[in-house]
């Protein structure tokens, strides 16, 4: 028997023997809001996951981040008063703590296990759109007569990670 459990995508399935196992993506395996009302069927289950490096260019830029010095991020100063549960000066009121500036994105901080593909695919985009502005100003078309081409995206270099709005 195979139920699917649309919500978050899990599959449950269930041999003769009446036993059921958990089968869904690398994301289950360390996250236990998503095994949550199926710890049976998940005990002993297997989880095969991609590797993915920590990041660690990215932890410093992001504790460094504060709503007086972060204005290229419109929504920043609306994520920092609902992660820290209070209101900034000028900002949305919604709490009724008032935020003391001595907050630190380091408290309760786990870096997303899958950083570094995000960095990959934010870059990614950013060289192929990069690309086809040059495409358009040299050709007036992104392919000009030609047809699609696979265009081969260099290694990020670590000093561009974070700088692809310059």
């Amino acid at each position: 028997m195979l139920d699917f459990h649309p919500p978050c995508s899990v599959v449950v399935l269930q041999n003769n023997n009446g036993k059921k196992k958990l089968l869904n993506s690398d994301g289950w395996s360390d996250r236990n809001d998503v095994t949550e009302e199926y710890e049976k069927e998940a005990h002993g289950g297997i989880s095969i996951r991609i590797h993915s490096t920590y990041d660690r260019s990215f932890d410093p830029y992001y504790f460094s981040l504060k709503p007086h010095n972060n204005s290229r991020n419109p929504w920043f100063r609306e994520f920092w008063e609902y992660r820290f549960n209070c209101s900034l000066p000028n900002g949305s009121g919604k709490y009724n703590k008032t935020c003391s500036g001595k907050e630190d994105l380091r408290e309760r901080y786990k870096q997303d296990t899958k950083m570094s593909f995000v960095k990959k695919a934010i870059y990614t985009m950013a060289y192929g759109l990069r690309h086809a502005e040059g495409q358009v100003q040299q050709h007036g078309a992104v392919c000009g007569d030609a047809a699609p081409q696979r265009i081969p995206v260099p290694p990020v270099p670590a000093q561009r990670q974070l700088c692809l709005g310059e």
